[in-house]
């Protein structure tokens, strides 16, 4: 890892930590893209994915994959860093930019995701009041990013890491240090943190409310559940009480996953901006957790939402379906019963759509009719 001083001074001796995480930011990073590519599939391939819940974890999806990708560029440009000393700091200038607004990107539709949910479940939200949120969703979700992303390039903040890179940040560049303690901080919270932390609290909170509010389970009280078979309320009761267990992994997922960045970034007030051997081993575990998860969010959402959910490893791989049910033994993830799928985020063939059971789907509705007037 280097620890610089200042813009001035000549940077520490790199030590092995730095080559370590380089390698597993990088591995990380793989692993989150193609769990990305995993959930953005499952919605391009299969029609009765592609709803309002998984457009919301498709746009995810995106944000993260470039997200991991900005930090795999970081990390292999500061593997090259003996090299042009002046084409590195253009390049950490722009990966700086990409790890800033997808990063940024990601939080905001990690929120709308929650936002969304709230609104079908305890809101009652549907149709135009839906098409309106999701006007919303996008403004906040891409606006919001590209005018932090402005005043960092603005202001001249972006560019090689230095005391990020040892106590902030891992191997990606991110805000400079200039002697300005307090500017170093405002810009480091303005350009990420604040708006991680902000997702954290609020993504937490409206899933406890959606927990303690929604009666998911609670089938019968759907308007269109007396049209609907014994066996349609049956697989819709399963559907139901997977996402309920899965509610509560959504924000976990996030918190544990992004974390070790933030304990960082408050631990590092008590830091100083030098080379101080012993501030760099305290930081050298969170460095390591950081480096493994601060990418992973796309592999994290791909386990909760492909990985671990029936439809999509059925269809995605038949033959690993053993496999799958003995570890859905083990996990309370999801549960081993014919016909689940999730009522927002993910549908099964057997149930013609995620979000059906929540927004009173007249195609469900009309299944059921069929199924009785048979």
């Amino acid at each position: 890892m280097y620890s610089i001083a200042s813009e001035d001074n000549a940077s520490c001796s790199p030590t092995p930590s730095h080559l370590y995480t380089s390698y597993i930011t990088i591995v990380s990073c793989f692993a989150s893209m193609i769990g990305s590519v995993l959930i953005i599939l499952t919605f391009v391939l299969w029609k009765d994915f592609r709803t309002i819940g998984r457009s919301i974890l498709v746009f995810l999806a995106i944000t993260d994959f470039f997200t991991a990708l900005g930090y795999m560029f970081g990390a292999a440009i500061t593997l090259t860093l003996g090299v042009n000393q002046t084409l590195y700091g253009r390049m950490c200038v722009a990966q700086s930019f990409i790890t800033s607004f997808f990063p940024i990107s990601s939080f905001m539709w990690t929120l709308n995701l929650a936002i969304y949910v709230l609104a079908v479940l305890v809101l009652k939200k549907e149709g135009r009041a839906i098409w309106k949120l999701l006007v919303v969703f996008h403004l906040a979700a891409w606006g919001i990013p590209l005018l932090v992303c402005l005043l960092g390039v603005g202001f001249g903040e972006f560019g090689q890491g230095n005391v990020s890179s040892s106590l902030t940040s891992v191997d990606w560049c991110f805000i400079k240090y200039n002697g300005d303690k307090v500017k170093y901080f405002v810009f480091e919270a303005v350009c990420g943190k604040f708006w991680e932390i902000i997702t954290y609290v609020a993504s937490l909170v409206i899933y406890i409310i959606i927990k303690r509010k929604a009666k998911l389970t609670d089938i019968n009280a759907i308007p269109q559940a007396k049209y609907w078979s014994t066996v349609l309320v049956h697989r819709m009761t399963v559907a139901a009480s997977e996402f309920d267990r899965k509610l509560i992994w959504i924000p976990l997922i996030f918190i544990l996953f992004r974390m070790w960045g933030t304990v960082r970034f408050f631990l590092s007030f008590g830091c100083n901006f030098d080379c101080i051997t012993s501030c760099v081993a305290a930081n050298i575990g969170l460095m390591v957790m950081q480096s493994i998860f601060d990418p992973a969010q796309g592999w994290g959402n791909a386990l909760l939402f492909v990985v671990f959910h029936k439809p999509t490893v059925s269809r995605m791989c038949p033959c690993v379906l053993k496999v799958y049910d003995t570890l859905c033994m083990l996990c309370s993830c999801c549960k081993r019963e014919d016909g689940l799928d999730s009522p927002l985020l993910g549908s099964g063939k057997q149930t013609h759509g995620d979000d059906s059971l929540l927004l009173g789907s007249s195609k469900r509705a009309h299944d059921g009719n069929s199924v009785n007037k048979n």
